[in-house]
């Protein structure tokens, strides 16, 4: 019998070898491409010089941002021998933890913390709830929400201002804390502009006696150790981590509290070398913010603030491949705002313009250090 449909026939086609060979090389070349900015991505976030902190930089700091926690503030809970109750930033309980002197057969430490980073996890959700409550302002908090969005119905006429909750607000937390027995509130960075932070600075009752880039400490001084540990600054009794930190915090011992003849002066002197010792942001707010207050120091302000922005001008080639260098460059930028309302002031069209413009040039440059040293 005859087929009448035609056999077919498996036919196997090769690739031709010279687009076999354009394939390789294209994918040789996408693996080295991105091998290659992986490797130099790596180089400028972990290993080049590190522009957010001139100290705390190796690797791991990096990889697990744990250049911000505060281990100089653990130092100074240490050296004097804090104990007690405090009140702590709920995600830095582990390693406030870590950073005290445990009890060695109890484990416990010196001081006691309020919320640790499990939060819900290990403790009682009222507990929780408490810290929530505590650090969120409250009741003052509460109402002034409410008043803002009276406003924003147009229930309201003026806008509320937060700034005028915080009086009242700064003694609902105290006598929140004291109920618990909590004389020590340590507050981080990122938490300086909350209301916890802000309305507790308005209560003459707890002063500051440790602050850094990174934090701020509170103390009752209506308590003996809070007393102690307050006077302490003026004696030298109260001891701090180092002589930058030191430093600081005399310069604002001395203008915010002490009344006698010179202390101002004393004050900004203390800031200065503070910022000398460590070219960093803290010195240059404190000088700003305090400082700046008293009209006998305004023309030393004035030359500390240009002296900043000079020898940032003058350095910046090198500092910018030296560990810190986004703290030497946040204080020129604050210095040239500085400088740029006093030209403002005295009507100085060009000088005014000149400032500013070097002021929002350096926060585009911060913003940018930023994205770089992000993986």
């Amino acid at each position: 019998c005859t087929h009448f449909h035609r056999r077919g026939r498996l036919v196997v086609t090769t690739m031709p070898s010279y687009l076999q060979g354009g394939i390789l090389a294209l994918f040789v070349a996408i693996v080295a491409v991105f091998g290659t900015w992986v490797g130099l991505r790596y180089k400028r976030v972990y290993l080049d010089a590190w522009p957010p902190d001139p100290h705390y930089s190796s690797v791991f700091m990096r990889m697990t941002a744990s250049f911000y926690k505060p281990f100089n503030a653990c130092k100074f809970m240490r050296e004097n021998k804090l104990s007690g109750k405090m009140m702590n930033y709920w995600t830095e309980g582990g390693f406030i933890g870590w950073g005290q002197d445990a009890d060695p057969n109890t484990g416990q430490t010196p001081l006691q913390l309020f919320m640790d980073g499990r939060a819900q996890a290990a403790y009682d959700r009222r507990a929780f709830d408490q810290w929530h409550q505590i650090w969120g302002g409250g009741q003052h908090m509460a109402q002034y929400q409410l008043e803002l969005r009276k406003y924003q119905r147009g229930q309201r006429k003026k806008q509320p201002v937060l700034r005028d909750f915080y009086p009242d607000m700064g003694k609902w937390i105290s006598q929140a804390l004291r109920n618990r027995d909590v004389w020590v509130a340590l507050v981080p960075q990122g938490q300086f502009d909350r209301p916890f932070c802000r309305a507790l600075e308005y209560n003459s009752e707890w002063p500051v006696v440790f602050i850094n880039n990174k934090q701020k400490l509170f103390v009752d001084a209506t308590t003996e150790k809070g007393k102690a540990l307050f006077r302490g600054i003026g004696t030298g009794n109260t001891l701090y981590p180092d002589e930058f930190t030191r430093a600081l915090n005399l310069g604002r011992y001395h203008l915010m509290y002490d009344r006698g003849e010179g202390a101002k002066k004393k004050g900004l002197d203390y800031l200065i070398e503070a910022y000398e010792l460590n070219p960093t942001p803290a010195p240059v707010i404190e000088v700003l913010g305090l400082a700046a207050r008293f009209t006998p120091l305004h023309t030393e302000v004035t030359t500390f603030c240009q002296q900043v922005v000079d020898d940032f001008d003058t350095q910046k080639d090198a500092l910018i491949n030296q560990d810190g260098y986004r703290g030497r460059l946040e204080a020129a930028r604050m210095s040239c705002r500085h400088l740029a309302r006093l030209a403002d002031q005295r009507k100085n069209v060009a000088e005014a313009a000149k400032y500013t413009q070097r002021a929002k040039a350096l926060s585009a440059e911060r913003d940018w250090q930023g994205a770089r040293t992000r993986w």
